[in-house]
């Protein structure tokens, strides 16, 4: 699918995400607290065809956005991806599949209890134990923050990767700050404020805009 095609794509749905979502390229994304809701359409490179995403990003884990909290990618009643021709697929019917599917649910307002039940649930993967670490330490619950810690090492244990070292120093450094909830707060925050710009998401108090084409 070209790029010109997807932009299509996205446009067709702009009347079923109205704001909060703001449209950000072929993206549409929200925010609530320190996460962002984000829905795309993930392209064939083979066919006029796509499949709706949903995911979440967390805005006080450093580096580049890469929508690895709560993924979910529409699916089929026998759980295959569910590719959408664009020739023939209805938006409407599209969405009403996306929105009974996707958690957290599209057309409620963002619930960040939920979102911390998916992450709950959703233990067994590395990017869950490192937000629901950095939370409880925000919380200055030090048997919490600890406990993740340690699921959080534990799921990276057989990974020889340098980036497994960088974010284990980063919790490292928010169970040392637990202490000191003010420093903890102005360390997040500007992990916060990069991200957001990253994103390229409207937010007034921050002064970020988005560069959003129509």
């Amino acid at each position: 699918m070209k790029s010109g095609e997807l932009k299509k794509v996205a446009q067709s749905y702009a009347s079923f995400l109205p704001a909060p979502w703001q449209r950000v390229g072929n993206e549409f994304m929200r925010s609530e607290g320190d996460w962002v809701q984000i829905v795309s359409f993930n392209a064939s490179r083979f066919a006029e065809q796509y499949v709706p995403r949903s995911c979440m990003e967390f805005l006080k884990m450093p580096g580049v956005p890469t929508g690895s909290f709560c993924a979910q990618e529409l699916h089929a009643p026998n759980g295959t991806q569910r590719w959408i021709k664009t020739l023939h697929a209805s938006p409407a019917d599209v969405f009403e599949q996306m929105a009974r599917q996707f958690k957290p649910t599209l057309f409620k307002p963002l619930n960040l209890s939920e979102v911390r039940h998916l992450l709950a649930e959703g233990l067994s993967y590395w990017p869950h134990a490192y937000a629901l670490c950095v939370m409880a330490c925000e919380e200055g619950n030090m048997v919490d923050a600890k406990n993740y810690f340690s699921v959080f090492a534990s799921l990276t244990a057989d990974r020889p990767y340098s980036w497994v070292e960088v974010r284990k120093h980063e919790l490292a450094d928010c169970l040392k700050l637990v202490a000191s909830p003010e420093t903890l707060k102005t360390h997040l925050e500007s992990f916060r404020i990069e991200k957001l710009r990253a994103l390229k998401l409207k937010i007034a108090h921050l002064n970020l805009y988005d560069t959003q084409s129509a």
